[in-house]
């Protein structure tokens, strides 16, 4: 069995040089002067794009979509270059600039008895089916209920409208970043601070093994993003 799993892993690996390989080329053939940069929906990107065209003005960036379930993937194959993740990041070849924490919510439906609370804490949501993303990386598997059990699974999800359609409906929860609920306001899903639970962290990643003086740049038009506070929640006042 671990010999399996190895070979699996290997021929992952193996797969994922190869592509990267291929996307280096294609830009290459393309021309130089190209910075593929990842995000992720509601990633504060701004800042570090306009101090590093400031700095490269010849080199044209651009944005690829990330997500969650696939972010260290997409970085390691060169799809992107580097990127805007949310940790925890399951690829040990990649190097990881923390920026800031945000806080995270539970989305239910506005029938759910906890649409009205101003907070939730775990232990209400002992009961409540997960949502999970059918191809989620191991990384992100939730952890066990508060009384060590493991939570009950939801239906698998692929995309935000699946997850939307599930809440609504009202079968099954879903714990999201604040700054990510806030993009999708909806009457008929409520999105309540959860409590006991730690905030999640938004980071700046690259593959360590790839050398690039381009990504090198963004990385330091990045360091003055770095905060060591929670960021409030969009439209709410920052703590005294």
């Amino acid at each position: 069995m671990r010999a399996g799993e190895q070979f699996l892993q290997d021929a992952r690996d193996l797969l994922a040089a190869a592509r990267a390989a291929r996307n280096r080329a294609r830009r290459i053939a393309a021309g130089e002067g190209v910075l593929r940069v990842g995000f992720m929906l509601s990633s504060d990107i701004t800042a570090p794009l306009h101090t590093f065209s400031a700095r490269e003005a010849r080199v044209r960036i651009e944005l690829v979509r990330l997500r969650w379930w696939n972010q260290s993937t997409d970085l390691v194959d060169g799809t992107a270059d580097a990127g805007f993740v949310r940790l925890p990041v399951d690829a040990g070849r990649l190097r990881v600039l923390p920026l800031y924490q945000e806080g995270l919510c539970v989305a239910l439906s506005v029938r759910h008895p906890l649409a009205g609370e101003d907070t939730v804490g775990l232990r209400a949501l002992a009961d409540e089916p997960l949502l999970r993303h059918a191809g989620a990386s191991p990384v992100w598997n939730t952890g066990p209920r508060p009384d060590g059990t493991p939570w009950l699974r939801g239906p698998d999800v692929h995309d935000m409208e699946e997850i939307l359609a599930y809440v609504r409906a009202g079968s099954g929860v879903v714990m999201v970043p604040e700054s990510v609920a806030a993009v999708f306001p909806r009457p008929d899903i409520a999105c309540v601070p959860l409590t006991e639970v730690p905030p999640g962290t938004v980071a700046f990643a690259w593959d360590g093994e790839r050398e690039s003086p381009l990504v090198d740049t963004f990385v330091d038009a990045t360091r003055p993003t770095v905060s060591d506070v929670t960021r409030p929640r969009p439209g709410s006042a920052p703590a005294p």
